[in-house]
């Protein structure tokens, strides 16, 4: 039912960014067609177009956060991470002052490669836990704001 997402923070992003598959798993109603994509272009110079946009998606920065923030969030075929947070987003919202208590390095899931003298480690790979939730929407994709699903866990 709930579960914790891990998220990027990319300082290089533009746009909110979330996988195509992960918005379908969690049942996020994805708007496709060519007025809701957009092209993106990556650090090396590649272009790929969004397939859509998942709209209204209800984010929460784990349980620090009080504050609902409502994202429509750009949907990307295989993006590199399930949800891919943009310069604007984090700034806006302090989460590297804020929220920095769901900080974890890119080295979390078992590697043993920890030495400080690894000339690897960079910011872009930082990963981020956070809480979402979203409104149900009607078949006009009107939002009904009395009913919430909750599809993440708080931390």
């Amino acid at each position: 039912m709930a579960k914790s997402v891990k998220a990027l923070a990319d300082t290089g992003a533009d746009v909110l960014i979330m996988d195509e598959a992960y918005a379908s798993s969690l049942g996020l109603p994805i708007l496709k067609g060519t007025k809701h994509q957009i092209p993106l272009t990556s650090a090396d110079g590649s272009t790929k177009m969004t397939s859509g946009i998942t709209p209204n998606v209800e984010w929460r920065f784990g349980t620090a956060d009080d504050t609902p923030h409502s994202l429509d969030f750009n949907v990307l075929e295989n993006a590199p991470a399930p949800i891919i947070l943009s310069n604007f987003f984090l700034f806006e919202t302090k989460a590297y002052a804020e929220y920095d208590c769901y900080y974890l390095d890119d080295d979390f899931e078992g590697d043993d490669n920890n030495s400080d003298d690894d000339n690897n480690s960079d910011d872009d790979n930082e990963m981020l836990f956070f809480h979402i939730t979203r409104s149900h929407y009607n078949a006009q994709g009107k939002t009904h704001p009395s009913t919430k699903t909750s599809i993440a866990q708080p931390m």
